[in-house]
């Protein structure tokens, strides 16, 4: 740590424990990579590049009637127009590992993409971060004083989302730094201590450090449910790292890197007591320790971005979780998440890396 006027500022350290999605927003589908299945390789296809070889070569007709014909083996397509595998390459904006997510015998699946700057190097943004100790540090505010009113679960959306945003205010909106007759303070968040709280992106991740992820729901009893879908993860034992920095003219003084690590730990427990508990691990999971961790990014799941259970407790959280997961995605059954599953949400997200499941998103901390 180094202390810079009002400033402290760590190195902050994670260590993927599992695979860790940080989700860019598109997907590649099935006719947008080649699949080595000698090599266990994707390659991702530079679609600009793609589309102008195959106006120069006049192949663009016959690609069109490939797609149409519903095949996805890309592959087959490059060789059958002779593409060869320097002209592949050559189009191809970078190569990642399958792992265990494809194989020549199942159908391919459709590829979430990961985060990735201008130059496609994968990095991890400040703000996702930001985003998993935001609820830790409500959470611990919460665990010491309950302020404010719940929202309304059977409001619509919209309201829901202004009376949460009312009651986080009163939480995090405490600075006044905007001090006037015409400033509700616990609603504007300039005056939030978050303010205080800045972290870096990631240094850049090598490609050899990503791999291929499949998307499977467990139930509490640990049986899974493996879906048609695949991700770009980053591999377990993975190191990341950021820079944090603590403003403590915003910040008061006795929040430092250690009292965060405190809420950590103080988080991690209450989240393998009140959620973890209530689930079977799957028969071929492997051991994750969630000691001294971050959970975030994309299969971290519900328990892992709300305040319901610490605010509420268990069971009324539950009922809380179930009211909202049944109005929100009415197909899935959440209106017998308590009695037919005892838990609200009724599952966890994994993904298959080495034969083995883990839950996504796990990450081992350090403050320093």
């Amino acid at each position: 740590m180094k202390s810079i006027d009002h400033l402290s500022v760590y190195d902050l350290v994670l260590t993927t424990r599992a695979p860790l999605y940080i989700g860019s927003g598109n997907e590649r589908k099935k006719t947008e990579y080649l699949f080595d299945s000698n090599a266990k390789t994707v390659s991702m296809i530079d679609t600009e590049a793609f589309f102008e070889y195959l106006y120069k070569k006049q192949l663009a007709d016959r690609y069109e009637r490939f797609v149409l014909s519903g095949d996805t083996r890309l592959w087959q397509f490059f060789k059958n127009c002779g593409i060869s595998e320097k002209e592949q390459d050559s189009l191809s904006l970078y190569k990642v590992s399958a792992a265990d997510a494809l194989d020549e015998v199942h159908s391919l699946k459709e590829i979430h993409t990961f985060m990735r700057d201008s130059r496609h190097r994968v990095y991890i943004p400040g703000s996702s971060v930001k985003g998993a100790l935001r609820t830790v540090i409500l959470t611990d505010m919460i665990f010491r004083e309950k302020k404010g009113i719940w929202p309304d679960c059977h409001q619509n959306k919209d309201k829901r989302a202004r009376q949460m945003q009312t009651l986080e205010g009163e939480y995090l909106n405490t600075v006044s730094l905007k001090p006037d007759k015409y400033s509700n303070t616990a609603n504007d968040p300039v005056n939030s201590i978050l303010r205080g709280i800045s972290i870096s992106d990631s240094e850049p991740i090598s490609h050899k450090d990503m791999i291929l992820v499949g998307k499977i729901d467990v139930n509490e009893k640990g049986s899974p449910k493996e879906l048609p879908i695949c991700r770009e993860c980053i591999r377990p034992g993975t190191e990341l790292k950021f820079r944090l920095t603590l403003d403590h003219s915003v910040l008061p003084s006795d929040f430092t890197g250690e009292s965060l690590m405190q809420m950590i730990r103080r988080f991690d427990a209450f989240y393998q007591k009140t959620f973890l508990a209530r689930f079977k691990p799957p028969s071929d999971v492997f051991d994750v320790s969630y000691q001294d961790a971050l959970i975030l990014g994309g299969g971290a799941g519900f328990f892992s971005k709300t305040l319901v259970y610490p605010y509420l407790g268990t069971d009324a959280g539950m009922r809380y979780t179930e009211t909202i997961m049944t109005k929100q995605f009415s197909k899935h059954h959440h209106e017998k998440d308590i009695s037919e599953h005892g838990i609200s949400p009724h599952t966890m997200k994994y993904g298959r890396y080495r034969g083995k499941l883990y839950h996504y998103g796990v990450c081992g901390v350090q403050i320093r």
